[in-house]
C-alpha cells in the first residue's frame, strides 16, 4: 500500500510521456525522461542514513517520473520501427526485455 503513490506516478507520467511524444518528438521526451532518471539516481546516491522518509519519497517519485516519461515513447519507437506483419513479434520482444530488465 505504501508504494501505491509510486505506481501512480509511473502510470500518470507514462500517459503524459505518450501525449508529449506525439506533440513534441519521441527522442526529446525519451531523452528528457532518461536525463531526469539519471539526475534522480545521482540525487539518490547522495543521501545519508539519516535521510528523511519525505526525501526518499521525493527521490522515488522523481525516479518514477523519469521512468514513466521514457517507457511508453520508447516502446512506441520499438514497435513503430517494424513492419505491421511483425508487430506481434516486436511486442513480445519488447515485453520480454522489459520483464527481464533489459530496458526501462
Amino acid at each position: 500500500m505504501r508504494l501505491l503513490p509510486l505506481a501512480a506516478s509511473v502510470a500518470a507520467t507514462s500517459v503524459a510521456g505518450t501525449w508529449l511524444a506525439v506533440r513534441i518528438d519521441n527522442k526529446v521526451i525519451v531523452s528528457a525522461g532518461l536525463a531526469l532518471f539519471g539526475l534522480a539516481l545521482l540525487w539518490t546516491s547522495r543521501h545519508a542514513q539519516a535521510t528523511s522518509c519525505a526525501i526518499l519519497a521525493a527521490q522515488d517519485v522523481l525516479l518514477d517520473t523519469g521512468l514513466g516519461l521514457t517507457q511508453a515513447p520508447a516502446a512506441e519507437a520499438v514497435l513503430g520501427a517494424v513492419p505491421v506483419d511483425k508487430a506481434g513479434v516486436a511486442s513480445a520482444v519488447n515485453g520480454s526485455t522489459r520483464a527481464t530488465n533489459w530496458t526501462s
